[in-house]
């Protein structure tokens, strides 16, 4: 199943319209997903609809790959910003709450694969 999750410009996205579901082969899912900006999205309390819906998934088999990136200072030639807004992206980095936190995943399903981006 592969799992794109789209946040709304409204703070609630009403039930019916929460995801859909496209069959790509006999064994792989799209599944688009949609939430409001004031929701709390939880992946774990949607798996059991998306199985009503028509995914073929076995819950105590799934695994999570979540990607991450970290910002990273460029070469003194190559930034990109200037001392404030890089101070302030690396700030805002630091600070964010963990993926795998927010979508409610538990860690030891997950697999997170991450890369440096260069400001």
């Amino acid at each position: 199943m592969l799992v794109t999750i789209l946040t709304a410009l409204v703070p609630r996205v009403p039930p019916a319209d929460r995801f859909t579901i496209t069959r790509e082969r006999s064994d792989v899912w799209r599944v688009l997903i949609r939430s409001g900006f004031m929701e709390h999205l939880s992946i774990e309390d949607l798996l059991p609809a998306l199985k009503q819906g028509g995914c073929e998934i076995n819950l105590n088999r799934v695994v999570y790959y979540v990607g991450h990136e970290t910002i990273a200072r460029a070469p003194r030639g190559q930034r990109l910003l200037g001392t404030f807004g890089e101070g302030v992206f690396l700030a805002l980095e630091r600070n964010q709450a963990h993926l795998t936190d927010v979508l409610g995943l538990p860690s030891d399903h997950v697999i997170e694969i991450g890369r440096h981006v260069e400001l």
